[in-house]
């Protein structure tokens, strides 16, 4: 391996261990992660966002909220098939901390990006795109929702990725530095996951 290469990995691997070990949000200097909205550099007002109950139970019903320019068709449309061929188009490309595209990406930035191509509007951050569209169950996911995680050291939604179906899902990863396809049902993933938003009715 050359010199170049090593570095190159050395910078790599110190860019990536200041993130938390599957999501979007850095640690705090003591090691802990922030309790408050405050993780993105752009989010300059939280308070616009409603406060949002924690509910972490995978049997709770459904929760749908109507009315809204974000609900679509149904999951099943070419629309839903258009959003996964987008997503999966971007496979590989940078993980940036505040990117949103069309070559870097942060985990929010990531669905914002791929759901705007698709002509479906969602607020810039993790925490807010958790706080619309209609709220679903691990069991009861479809390809194209939007699924959430939060770190156990946090309050809040530290990750977002889009479900492609077969307990898969594809995101923007900070510890593997790009966009890649991960397992929901084992791990870090499943352990923290805690719903989905679905924008097509």
């Amino acid at each position: 391996m050359s010199k170049t290469s090593i570095n190159i990995l050395k910078a790599i691997s110190l860019f990536t261990s200041i993130f938390i070990i599957n999501g979007c949000m850095p640690k705090q200097a003591d090691g802990t992660y922030p309790s408050t909205y405050s993780y993105h550099p752009y989010n300059k007002n939280p308070s616009q966002h409603a406060q949002h109950t924690q509910q972490t139970s995978s049997n709770r019903p459904t929760e749908v909220i109507t009315g809204q320019p974000w609900i679509q068709s149904s999951p099943n449309s070419p629309k839903a098939n258009g959003i996964l061929n987008l997503a999966t188009a971007q496979m590989g490309k940078t993980y940036q901390w505040g990117a949103t595209g069309p070559d870097r990406f942060d985990c929010s930035g990531f669905t914002t990006f791929v759901y705007k191509k698709s002509g479906i509007p969602l607020p810039r951050t993790a925490q807010a795109q958790s706080e619309v569209g209609d709220r679903i169950t691990y069991s009861n996911l479809k390809e194209g929702d939007l699924i959430f995680f939060r770190s156990p050291k946090s309050s809040r939604i530290s990750h977002t990725g889009i479900y492609l179906g077969r307990n898969m899902f594809i995101h923007a990863s900070s510890a593997k530095s790009k966009v890649v396809q991960s397992r929901l049902d084992s791990g870090y993933y499943k352990e923290n996951f805690q719903w989905g938003r679905r924008f097509f009715k």
